[in-house]
């Protein structure tokens, strides 16, 4: 049994990576609105979610045009499990920026929790159309199918998500579980152990050694 699969898989990784440019952003806005936005960002940082809500609240009263601030927003929503509230911000960055990949991605992952998976799977593909290297968006499409039990496909874009980064321990461990599901045990084992190469004591360690062992005992 894999214990919490795709809850772990959607909360573990998503959107860390793309919290970079939330800092990175040139702001251009007043700024009563960008030391709000600023203090926006360095809540997210902190995973004080209520706050940075409450900060770009300000912000977009004098900034309802900055997609950047409804994308972050929309971040501190969705790690609220506030998903419906957390995907009306993400429409309202694309509507502002329709070449905002971070905010497609955002929106499919927000709708995999709703268990809208066509729609996710659409949006995805934007991000990952707009941005052929966005590795995390392969690696949401591989969730989706995963969550569809069509391990088949989910092995084949948390393949593509492996070779954009092969750094990134949890794609082995998606990549791992769905080999699991097509009884390909020895491919797996290998999954897992690099997991644990790269992440010894990572979040899902003790489950992989679980699966590890589970896999050695023929089970």
């Amino acid at each position: 049994m894999l214990i919490g699969l795709v809850t772990l898989l959607i909360k573990d990784t998503e959107m860390k990576k793309i919290m970079i440019l939330l800092l990175l952003t040139v702001l251009s806005v007043n700024c009563f609105s960008q030391s709000a936005i600023e203090d926006a960002h360095k809540a997210l940082r902190k995973n004080q979610y209520d706050l940075a809500i409450e900060k770009y609240n300000i912000a977009i009263q004098d900034a309802a045009d900055y997609a950047p601030a409804f994308y972050g927003r929309g971040y501190a929503l969705f790690n609220k499990s506030s998903y419906e509230k957390a995907i009306q911000d993400f429409d309202r960055a694309i509507k502002l920026d329709k070449d905002y990949a971070d905010a497609y991605y955002g929106l499919g992952l927000c709708l995999l929790q709703t268990n809208n998976f066509n729609k996710a799977i659409s949006n995805l593909q934007k991000a990952v159309e707009l941005v052929p290297d966005f590795a995390d968006a392969y690696y949401g499409l591989g969730k989706v199918y995963f969550k569809q039990e069509n391990y088949e496909t989910a092995v084949i874009q948390f393949d593509i998500a492996i070779q954009k980064d092969s750094e990134n321990p949890d794609y082995f461990y998606a990549r791992g579980a769905a080999k699991r599901h097509l009884e390909e045990n020895d491919a797996a084992l290998i999954d897992f152990q690099e997991y644990l190469k790269l992440s010894p004591e990572g979040n899902m360690a003790e489950e992989v050694r679980r699966l590890i062992n589970a896999i050695s005992e023929g089970r």
